[in-house]
């Protein structure tokens, strides 16, 4: 590759590029790096179960039309208004 040959250059660079974003967008919306576990079986279900979740979240945001952080926002959003008036879980 040289300096002279940009479409050689711009492929890798785009590549990783999108490996970055993903990495961005996966701690971010999963909350992977928050894992407090300590043992490595743990911590591997950890990180496959917050893969489920992105790409569960990826999905529906295709079909939305939305992105990522749009989507969790929203579903957020819906929770925090329905919850105080149907509380999933009862306190005595």
């Amino acid at each position: 590759m040289t300096q002279q040959d940009t479409s050689a250059a711009e492929q890798p660079s785009g590549l990783r590029w999108q490996i970055e974003q993903f990495h961005c967008e996966f701690q971010q919306v999963t909350g992977v790096e928050c894992c407090q576990c300590r043992k490595g079986r743990s911590q591997r279900n950890h990180i496959a179960i917050a893969a489920r979740v992105w790409l569960r979240l990826k999905h529906v945001a295709r079909q939305a039309q939305t992105s990522v952080y749009q989507r969790k926002q929203r579903l957020l959003d819906e929770y925090m208004t329905r919850e105080p008036a149907q509380p999933t879980t009862a306190f005595a």
